[in-house]
């Protein structure tokens, strides 16, 4: 009576290491999923972040190279100037982008209207700007925003709503001349 009691017990139990292992294995594969999408997400951010602090760092020094502001004109070639080096930081000085250098285009991005630049002098807006009040002690804030960085991963869509996230990163930097008048 026990040896029988015995073979039905391991005859139900059959197939539980199969579910347990299907079960396991559908989780792992979503984490793995969740890891790959998280690894791009990252690597994108430092990109915006690395475009965001050149553009913070150019705009610091930048009004030094030219003259002083005189008119809305030089104020807004030196916002879009800004804007220009922080689109540059992912080409070559040929204006090419490397291929080596990973799959990120920051111009091209923003050509397609997925990448947007906004920069900020002691909280307004850069071509709102008076050229006077652009001086040394002044804080310029670049925001660099990707507003639909896609994931490869379905899994993590399905999990999350949506096939895109929005990556933005923002750096603030002290305008360091020229003195105030």
């Amino acid at each position: 009576m026990k040896k029988t009691d015995e073979v039905c017990t391991h005859k139900k139990e059959q197939g539980q290491s199969l579910v347990e292992l299907s079960i396991s294995l559908v989780i792992l594969l979503i984490l793995a999923a969740g890891l790959v999408d998280l690894g791009r997400a990252f690597f994108t951010y430092i990109t915006l972040r690395d475009a965001a602090q050149e553009g913070a760092s150019y705009a610091a020094v930048s009004i030094a190279e030219t003259s002083e502001m005189q008119n809305s004109t030089q104020v807004s070639n030196y916002c879009s100037g800004i804007t220009s080096r922080v689109l540059a930081t992912t080409t070559d000085l040929s204006g090419n982008t490397p291929e080596s250098n990973g799959p990120i285009n920051l111009q091209a991005l923003s050509d397609a209207g997925e990448v947007a630049v906004q920069t900020q002098i002691n909280g307004t807006d850069c071509t709102s700007m008076s050229p006077t009040n652009i001086c040394m002690g002044g804080a310029v804030s670049v925001r660099v925003t990707y507003g639909s960085f896609p994931l490869t991963m379905p899994f993590m869509g399905a999990i999350l709503g949506t096939q895109s996230i929005n990556l933005s990163a923002v750096v603030v930097d002290t305008i360091l001349t020229p003195a105030c008048q």
